[in-house]
């Protein structure tokens, strides 16, 4: 019985304390509350992309051969069985850039930047995201690459609009 009625002595307590909580005093003009902007955080991610040149590889595995002079050898699998994505045709030497997973042990993605330069002259990669300039030029569109090869080149924009580049018969 006692600890219950502790516990209804505390109830009131803390109600009390909660509702003098914003009131005016009497006698004391209330001031108006000045609002408060709330602060906006960017959180800028560091760019793991990975650059150079394809090395040789597997039926099973990616090679790249850094442009710091560093062989990373991925399988193209992920330990969760994912398969990584090669946009563009796999060619020897060509400069590719890569994502990985799996602590630099699996392929995420790759793009051949070779190709890419076919068609595209004025982009960047971000995390392995194609960020083309477009109709925002000071940051760029973000893109999704759908096909790479040599012919052509389909990406889709984050509203799903299809954008198609074919290089000219003779180039």
């Amino acid at each position: 019985m006692k600890g219950i009625r502790l516990i209804l002595v505390f109830l009131i307590v803390v109600a009390s304390v909660c509702s003098c909580g914003n009131k005016p005093s009497s006698g004391v003009a209330s001031q108006p509350v000045a609002e408060v902007d709330t602060p906006i955080v960017i959180i800028q991610i560091k760019d793991s992309t990975l650059y150079g040149r394809a090395g040789d590889c597997g039926m099973s595995t990616f090679c790249l051969i850094c442009d710091n002079g560093d062989t990373i050898y991925v399988d193209r699998t992920s330990e969760a069985g994912v398969d990584g994505v090669i946009y563009g045709d796999l060619v020897l030497d060509d400069r590719f850039c890569m994502i990985t997973a799996d602590n630099n042990q699996s392929l995420v993605s790759a793009i051949n930047l070779t190709q890419l330069d076919a068609f595209v002259k004025d982009y960047k990669i971000i995390n392995g995201r194609l960020i083309m300039k477009g109709s925002n030029p000071e940051k760029g569109d973000t893109v999704q690459i759908v096909k790479l090869t040599r012919q052509s080149l389909v990406v889709k924009d984050l509203h799903g609009e299809r954008i198609l580049s074919r290089l000219h018969e003779g180039q």
